[in-house]
C-alpha cells in the first residue's frame, strides 16, 4: 500500500476516529524510535521526541515551504498530499538544530509511512517569505524557535510518554 500517492479525487474516504489515528501514530513513532533511526529514541536528544498531528492547511503550508527549501528532495517531490485520505504526522527530534520529520498517515487504515522529508528547523528561515509566513504565521524569519512555535502552537500534540518532549518544548 503506497499512501504517499493517494488519489486526488474530491471523494472523501472512510476515516478512523481521531483518537484511533492519534494512538496509531504514537505506536508507529514508538516502534520506529531507536538509536538507528532518523528519529532517535523517544527520550533522546536534548528534550526527547515531540509529535503532532497536523491540520490539512498546516500540512499543505509546511509541504510548500519544504519544497522551496529542498527542491531536489526525491521522496518529497513524489509525495502527493490529499487531505481527504491522508494526515501528516510531524515528529520533532530535539537536537541543537531540531529536525521535523513529516510522516504520511492513511486516514482509513491508520498506517503511517516513512517520512517524506526531514526539515532542519534552521533551514525554515531560508524559505521564501510568503511560504515561511504561511507555514509559520507570525514568526520571526530569523528565529527557528519562533518558526516552530508558528507551526505547532495550534496543532494537536501527541504524547509519546515518559522521556518525550512536552508541547512547545523549545519556548
Amino acid at each position: 500500500m503506497n499512501i504517499m500517492t493517494a488519489p486526488t479525487t474530491g471523494i472523501s474516504s472512510t476515516s478512523l476516529p481521531t483518537a484511533k489515528l492519534d494512538a496509531m501514530a504514537v505506536d508507529y513513532i514508538k516502534q520506529n524510535a531507536n538509536e538507528d533511526s532518523d528519529f532517535g529514541t523517544v527520550d533522546g536528544g536534548n528534550m526527547g521526541l515531540a509529535a503532532y498531528s497536523l491540520s490539512p492547511s498546516k500540512s499543505k503550508a509546511l509541504l510548500s515551504a519544504a519544497m522551496d527549501i529542498y527542491p531536489g528532495a526525491r521522496e518529497l517531490k513524489k509525495f502527493q498530499f490529499n487531505s481527504n485520505t491522508t494526515n501528516l504526522v510531524a515528529v520533532i527530534k530535539s537536537e541543537d538544530e531540531p529536525y521535523i520529520y513529516l510522516c504520511p498517515q492513511s486516514k482509513s487504515s491508520g498506517v503511517c509511512g516513512t517520512p517524506v522529508v526531514g526539515i532542519n528547523s534552521v533551514d525554515l528561515t531560508s524559505a521564501k517569505e510568503e511560504l515561511f509566513q504561511a507555514a509559520c504565521p507570525g514568526a520571526d524569519q530569523d528565529d527557528w524557535g519562533s518558526a516552530l512555535t508558528g507551526i505547532f502552537s495550534k496543532e494537536r500534540h501527541l504524547k509519546l510518554g515518559e522521556g518525550s518532549a512536552d508541547h512547545l518544548w523549545w519556548t
